[in-house]
């Protein structure tokens, strides 16, 4: 592993470790999925958790969002990969009669666009079961064979464009929250600025009225100078122009 991934594994790892112990948090809920082995089920709430923007979410309703979703708004998960691979027009069904209770959802400020309204979160879900179903099941959707050739974390970038309502940044944020639970064994190797709005708007200020491509270079080549991981550098160029 490069020495700047290294490095900022084992700071969100630790990061990782407090959200992890708590209750409510999806995190915790992916923990243990993972720990029991089940790497179908810890990858599915990885979606959701990105789906509801939990690494983008400030506020204890936002962070809570995905659990409670996940749970029903019961007190332990119900729509698991089992049930919802295996009955996803139960799913379907159970937001169409739940609609108030979905209401009170709501997204991290990555995915603020996003709405609970009960077809648009079955478009979104939906996407996902049917691709990883064309992958016999989440943990082989990011799974990469030994003598696939290219950048790992690109491969799965493009690999998840198929998701409704997962641009740029949503399947970014995804595959980072996946690198850094452990999930997955890559790293971006450049900002993915195409596409970006607050990422791409501040490395204009830097570097001037560039292609997309160029400033993409331009980040990258600061991020290896820096010996930073591009997704810093993808934060610090977004802050800069606020």
């Amino acid at each position: 592993m490069l020495e700047w991934a290294a490095q900022r594994h084992e700071v969100f790892s630790k990061r990782w470790k407090v959200m992890m112990q708590r209750e409510g948090d999806i995190l915790a809920l992916i923990n243990q999925a993972a720990k029991s082995g089940d790497t179908d089920e810890a990858v599915w709430r990885c979606f959701l958790a990105a789906h509801f923007g939990r690494t983008s979410s400030q506020d204890a309703h936002r962070i809570a969002s995905s659990a409670m979703f996940l749970c029903a708004f019961g007190d332990s998960p119900r729509w698991t990969w089992e049930c919802i691979s295996s009955d996803p027009k139960g799913l379907q069904t159970w937001l169409s009669k739940n609609r108030s209770d979905l209401a009170s959802l709501q997204f991290g400020n990555h995915r603020k666009f996003e709405s609970p309204k009960p077809k648009l979160m079955w478009e979104v879900i939906k996407s996902f079961v049917d691709l990883a179903h064309e992958f016999e099941g989440p943990e082989l959707l990011i799974d990469l064979e030994q003598d696939e050739k290219g950048d790992p974390f690109d491969i799965l970038y493009q690999r998840l464009r198929p998701l409704k309502r997962f641009g740029r940044t949503g399947r970014f944020d995804f595959l980072v929250l996946l690198s850094d639970l452990g999930l997955i064994n890559a790293e971006p190797m450049k900002c993915y600025l195409q596409g970006a709005t607050g990422p791409k708007d501040g490395a204009k200020l830097l570097w001037g009225d560039w292609t997309t491509g160029e400033l993409d270079q331009a980040a990258a080549e600061l991020a290896a100078g820096l010996a930073v991981s591009p997704h810093v550098m993808e934060d610090a160029l977004c802050c800069w122009q606020k």
